[in-house]
């Protein structure tokens, strides 16, 4: 399309190295995906005169095309639907401080605690890789530290996974002992064993978007950088539901009117 063919460049730890391969001359522009708020390689590939377009994240203080899901926005609504559900001893685990989109989605966890009068304490707060692995080893932590937490809000679908896995280890019931939510819904957050409450991103329409955005910025001599902002989407699934205290209370409403 336009003229152009795509070539995928896997993440490397090595920016320099990433460097050499993309601003080399063999490539009339950059979609970068996967920049860390310290990544020098947006602004080198610029230094290097190649149009860059930042698709899913952006740099501090770089001015630059990007284009992005309000991430401080769909996490708010996640954390609303938990606290609406009358959760309040809650944990987090969030994503890397060094990614802009686990800032951000912990922004929109703080909005909405704020907004409800909560407080999370930060013994409550983990920040860790968005792994599988990770996910597991920090719910299992924080099960272990504070087993008043009824609900716990994870950075990202992977980190939500391995919460699952270690609600499950450690005999817990989801929702009905924990809630649990994610965060991206990739497909296998639909799947009848996952059936995970998390926030939809258009991830085709951060594509085109960020297509988009690198033509025209190839096509045209604008100066001004741009920045697309899409919504995001709650997926209420089988992962949330009032806490077990509210359920004991109910029990114990209910007995006292039999009585």
């Amino acid at each position: 399309m336009h003229g152009y063919r795509a070539l995928l460049f896997m993440d490397n730890e090595d920016e320099s190295l990433m460097l050499r391969a993309l601003a080399d001359g063999s490539i009339d522009g950059a979609i970068v995906t996967s920049s860390r708020l310290d990544s020098r390689l947006p602004a080198s590939l610029i230094a290097h005169h190649v149009p860059v377009v930042l698709v899913n994240r952006y740099v501090d203080g770089l001015d630059i095309d990007s284009c992005v899901v309000d991430n401080v926005e769909g996490a708010r609504q996640i954390a609303a639907h938990v606290l609406d559900l009358g959760h309040r001893e809650i944990g987090i685990v969030a994503g890397p401080l060094s990614s802009s989109t686990a800032r951000d989605r912990m922004r929109g966890f703080t909005a909405a605690f704020t907004a409800a009068g909560v407080v999370v304490p930060s013994s409550r707060v983990r920040h860790s890789a968005f792994t599988f692995e990770r996910g597991r080893t920090e719910m299992a932590s924080l099960i272990e530290a504070d087993p008043r937490i009824t609900a716990v809000l994870c950075g990202n679908n992977v980190l939500a996974l391995g919460a699952l896995e270690a609600a499950e280890a450690a005999g817990m019931l989801v929702p009905s002992q924990m809630t649990i939510t994610g965060y991206d819904d990739m497909p296998i957050a639909s799947w009848s064993r996952v059936d995970l409450t998390t926030v939809r991103q258009d991830v085709d329409g951060l594509g085109r978007e960020g297509a988009r955005l690198l033509i025209d910025r190839l096509q045209s001599d604008a100066t001004r950088s741009r920045r697309v902002v899409l919504a995001p989407l709650l997926v209420e699934r089988g992962t949330t539901a009032r806490p077990r205290v509210n359920m004991i209370n109910r029990t114990i409403d209910n007995a006292s009117v039999c009585m």
